[in-house]
């Protein structure tokens, strides 16, 4: 690894690198979803978009927290394949993982089926619970609202535990 991507790893995972541009659409997009969302009226409406828009003419980018090898580093990290870079289960650690090691220890995991695919088990107490106070409840309100109708699975991942021998996930 070289010495850029190890400088851009010591800032840890929460670092966040400054723009290279100020996201201008998302701000016109938030504003308007908030101008629809809350009826703002069409004089209000306006004078909030002048207002933004103001401010969008005087913003400038902050000053870069990183260098541009640190940068190439990092892409140098996302492109590698055979690693996986993720924070440590304990602590404020970063920990950098062979993707095949990581791979074969979520599938280890993954063998146990309820643990880790809990859907249809929720599914099932949440029917019971909504079985057990259909009485208080009113019908359409019931099938409209409470029957969850697309049911996900949880989303999976490990956080490897370096407190412990031969680090489990």
């Amino acid at each position: 690894m070289s010495e850029p991507a190890i400088n851009a790893l010591e800032k840890g995972l929460n670092f966040a690198p400054t723009p290279t541009r100020i996201p201008i659409e998302k701000v016109i997009c938030g504003v308007e979803e908030a101008i629809v969302c809350n009826r703002v009226p069409a004089s209000d409406a306006e004078t909030l978009r002048q207002d933004v828009a103001i401010a969008w003419r005087h913003a400038h980018l902050p000053p870069k927290n990183m260098s541009t090898q640190e940068l190439m580093g990092v892409k140098e990290l996302r492109a590698d394949t055979t690693i996986i870079v993720l924070k440590a289960d304990k602590g404020n650690a970063t920990v950098i993982m062979d993707a095949e090691e990581y791979d074969r220890k979520i599938k280890a995991l993954l063998e146990d089926g309820m643990t880790y695919n809990p859907t249809a088990r929720v599914k099932r107490q949440t029917y019971a619970i909504i079985t057990e106070c259909r009485s208080a409840i009113p019908v359409d309100i019931e099938k409209q609202l409470l029957r969850p109708r697309i049911v996900q699975p949880p989303r999976l991942y490990g956080l490897p535990k370096i407190h412990k021998t031969n680090v489990p996930l």
